[in-house]
């Protein structure tokens, strides 16, 4: 891999250039938005903005430029009837031109590591592509079921991927709903 560095960002700090280079990654990743990059961009300014002082945004560099990129961000779920703080791991992507050479591997790696040495719980999702790959950095599938009680139907699956994760794997997880109390990220 080419030699990248892991600049950690906190989100309410986060400048145009880092959303613009943000914002594209993921443009790239999930194409078919129909925004401007100068929109999204000015979008997740203003998200980030009003973001709790713990959430973080990662970004992966190499000369200058940016090739992968994670968000962490926090959130207060249900499950049953105890309430928790998880954060979330959220835009994982990375530039097309450089999958399979690790960045995002580095994104990932940096983004546990900040996860353990807080303390915290990390939530997220994820498709079969990369489940290995969050196995294999100590991440582990959780079979409990999703709602969202915030929703017009509480009771539907609010994630997209058909994986729900948790890190570190070595924590003790409850059974029993877990409501997102939002939207899945």
């Amino acid at each position: 891999m080419m030699q990248a560095h892991v600049r950690i960002i906190k989100r309410k700090e986060l400048c145009l250039a880092d959303a613009r280079a943000v914002s594209h990654l993921t443009m790239l990743t999930w194409p078919g938005a129909t925004d401007s990059l100068d929109q999204r961009a000015e979008s997740l300014l203003q998200r980030s903005a009003r973001a709790p002082e713990d959430e973080l945004v990662f970004l992966v560099e190499h000369d200058g430029s940016a090739y992968a990129t994670a968000m962490i961000i926090t959130r207060q779920i249900q499950i049953e009837n105890n309430s928790m703080q998880v954060l979330g791991l959220a835009g994982v992507c990375s530039h097309p031109d450089v999958r399979g050479k690790g960045f995002g591997r580095l994104v990932i790696e940096a983004a546990f590591k900040t996860v353990k040495e807080s303390g915290g719980i990390l939530l997220f999702q994820c498709n079969e592509t990369v489940r290995p790959l969050y196995e294999k950095l100590g991440a582990v599938v959780v079979h409990n079921r999703f709602m969202n009680s915030h929703a017009d139907a509480p009771n539907e699956n609010p994630l997209w991927d058909p994986f729900a994760m948790i890190y570190p794997a070595d924590i003790t997880w409850p059974a029993g709903v877990v409501d997102l109390c939002g939207r899945a990220w």
